[in-house]
């Protein structure tokens, strides 16, 4: 697991963080959450210099998955797409769980209930949320003692665009929220490969 990580940590080195768009059909850095807590995400980045070879990025990501895939169960992680265009390197992989994706990348990556994340440590009670039309601000704690049960929580630690299933309701600092629902997270921090906090997202 330690070489895929280090894979891993290089790769996302090579990739700089461009604007919004649709998610993950478009160049860019997205993640597309499925109900079912299937994920799939894209990546996009200048691949300009010599001595990057495309095509031995895709051996070396293929082998990273082929590896995790072997340790941790067939269909885990999928390759879906690894193209060079005249800007850039364009990639979209499918995990079969946030937790796969989380143990991948080697970033924080949870979905589930509310109150599941409080219980575990994963999102404070303290964090500052604020409702989807901006007019209600409150704490994960306060939401928590109400509706905890009730309410998904996305919890990501990259900056991209974000599509979960079902209708947002909060989310947290350095989250926007488009009309569409789609989210960008990160969205003070775009040139950073990993946040210094996690960015949430409460979705019902």
């Amino acid at each position: 697991m330690r070489k895929v990580m280090v894979f891993m940590l290089w790769a996302l080195c090579i990739f700089s963080f461009i604007g919004c768009g649709s998610i993950t059909t478009k160049k860019q850095n997205a993640m597309e959450l499925s109900g079912d807590g299937k994920v799939k995400a894209s990546s996009y980045g200048s691949f300009d210099k010599d001595y990057y070879d495309a095509a031995e990025l895709k051996r070396q990501i293929q082998a990273a998955i082929d590896e995790y895939n072997a340790e941790n169960g067939d269909g885990c992680i999928e390759l879906g797409k690894c193209s060079k265009g005249k800007d850039g390197v364009f990639l979209v992989i499918s995990y079969a769980s946030t937790e796969d994706y989380a143990a991948f990348n080697g970033v924080i990556c949870y979905a589930g209930q509310l109150d599941a994340a409080v219980g575990a440590g994963i999102v404070s009670p303290a964090v500052r949320i604020t409702s989807s039309d901006g007019r209600l601000k409150t704490t994960v704690g306060e939401l928590n003692d109400k509706e905890g049960a009730n309410i998904k929580i996305l919890a990501i630690e990259e900056p991209m665009v974000v599509d979960v299933p079902g209708e947002v309701l909060y989310v947290g600092e350095d989250v926007l929220i488009g009309k569409d629902g789609i989210c960008t997270a990160g969205s003070e921090s775009l040139g950073d490969v990993v946040l210094d906090e996690p960015c949430y997202i409460l979705y019902q």
